[in-house]
């Protein structure tokens, strides 16, 4: 894989990750809550050290990751970071981030051992980067989890398509469009978590899981716990509720399509936020994930991943990409000029051979 060649220093450390040993657990706490735990060069190359050397240590029977904020599990990459470099230095450092980004992704979506997640407040991006992939995902009442990319000039990576690419109804594909924001309720309803758990019985939960580890673990223990705690959901998600519009509006051949569908639904008031969203992001953004949505089907995970080293590193060095970090993240005046302005000026050729490629 192009992207698993970035070198690895095991004995990389980051004051942003916390990690401890309990029985045969290995806890990791992301603990950079002012920037809600937005993942930063360091801190993935320090998780990949620490869940490299775990994953052949007889001592850790299963890891066990979550945050030191209540108010976000992992907000995303550190994109601020990335795309404030200058120009001489932009170009590797980008590449190298994505890279490892990517690997960390790999690691966890393969790793051999138990990985829990346990998510509770923003989970967005490189966030779900991190959790998806794992065989556990336990999630609280209060969490608000997207993937809104396109909102900065980029498109939902971190092999996130994978998954988006399986939900019913063309739900992955409107969240992948939109930045929609799903909440528990539809979070579960639509498996992008295994397990529902109350956040005030998080750390019962964390001493359970420490307490059965003496015994060699292995995903059905976890997953017998797990099950105990977990609770129902109970109510009809709002998902559901925009789930047949939703079809009717995005199983359209083209994206152009969809957008001419989307204007007979014009008064109701999802269809006219939905607008607003896609009128918002990023033109290009928006034909790249399109393209790259359709693509990903029947591709495995590592595909996915390979697709995105190409994608993210060509976007990356897009000037829509800085200007959507100025007018979103820098100076927050939330009016990025994208260029170029219209769909139909993309030269989608472009895409199609880095699709390709």
């Amino acid at each position: 894989m192009q992207f698993d060649a970035v070198a690895l220093d095991v004995s990389c450390v980051s004051p942003f990750i916390k990690t401890e040993q309990k029985g045969n657990v290995g806890f990791i706490t992301l603990d950079r809550p002012d920037a809600y735990n937005a993942l930063n060069m360091e801190m993935v190359q320090a998780l990949r050290a620490i869940l490299t050397l775990w994953k052949t240590d007889s001592n850790v029977h299963l890891v066990c990751m979550d945050s030191s904020t209540s108010k976000a599990f992992c907000a995303g990459g550190d994109i601020r970071q990335v795309a404030t470099l200058d120009d001489i230095a932009h170009s590797a450092e980008v590449s190298k981030f994505f890279a490892a980004e990517y690997a960390l992704n790999a690691l966890i979506h393969s790793y051999p051992k138990p990985f829990v997640s346990l998510i509770q407040g923003i989970v967005m991006g490189g966030g779900v980067g991190i959790s998806l992939p794992g065989r556990f995902q336990v999630i609280s009442e209060d969490v608000t989890w997207a993937m809104p990319e396109v909102m900065i000039g980029l498109y939902p990576d971190v092999g996130s398509l994978y998954y988006l690419r399986r939900l019913p109804e063309c739900i992955g594909l409107y969240a992948a469009l939109t930045g929609a924001r799903f909440t528990t309720m539809d979070v579960m309803h639509l498996g992008l978590a295994t397990h529902f758990v109350p956040y005030e019985q998080f750390d019962v939960l964390k001493e359970t899981l420490v307490q059965a580890s003496t015994h060699q673990g292995s995903h059905g223990i976890v997953a017998e716990i797990l099950s105990y705690f977990g609770q129902m959901v109970g109510g009809e998600a709002p998902i559901q509720k925009q789930a047949l519009t939703i079809s009717d509006v995005f199983s359209h051949k083209t994206l152009e399509e969809s957008m001419v569908a989307l204007e007979q639904y014009a008064g109701d008031p999802w269809a006219d936020d939905t607008m607003d969203q896609l009128m918002e992001a990023c033109p290009l953004s928006l034909a790249v994930t399109w393209d790259a949505y359709h693509a990903a089907k029947g591709k495995s995970f590592d595909q996915v991943l390979e697709l995105n080293h190409k994608l993210s590193n060509w976007l990356a060095r897009d000037p829509n990409f800085y200007e959507g970090v100025r007018a979103m993240i820098i100076d927050k005046d939330r009016a990025p000029r994208w260029y170029p302005s219209n769909l139909c000026d993309i030269d989608r050729k472009k895409i199609d051979l880095l699709l390709r490629s």
